[in-house]
């Protein structure tokens, strides 16, 4: 998707017609949605998060797993502002203790 606000209007458009949510994911680059087409092909939406989140430790970020709601009005939200950060950009954000560790 070309933006978050892009994503979050996909969301929210999915779920009025009735799309189900598989699986939605924080990769640490980026944030997912999974679901299936009509022919049950699996299809995956995302969108990259801001680089100044990932970029000091890509690995760390690629490396990173962390389940999402898919159901309710808690899976039309991405909380970006207390998504992980990593290298350069978790040295100034939140103590690593803070984090979901996966």
């Amino acid at each position: 998707m070309p933006s978050r606000e892009a994503f979050v209007a996909k969301l929210a458009d999915l779920k009025e017609k009735g799309v189900k949510f598989n699986m939605r994911v924080n990769h640490g680059v980026t944030h997912s949605v999974y679901i299936s087409d009509p022919n049950r092909y699996g299809v995956e939406l995302l969108y990259e998060l801001p680089r100044e989140m990932w970029e000091g430790d890509i690995d760390g970020a690629i490396d990173y797993f962390a389940p999402l709601p898919t159901e309710g009005d808690a899976a039309l939200k991405d909380d970006l502002e207390n998504a992980p950060s990593f290298g350069k950009a978790a040295e100034l954000s939140e103590p690593r203790s803070a984090r979901p560790v996966i």
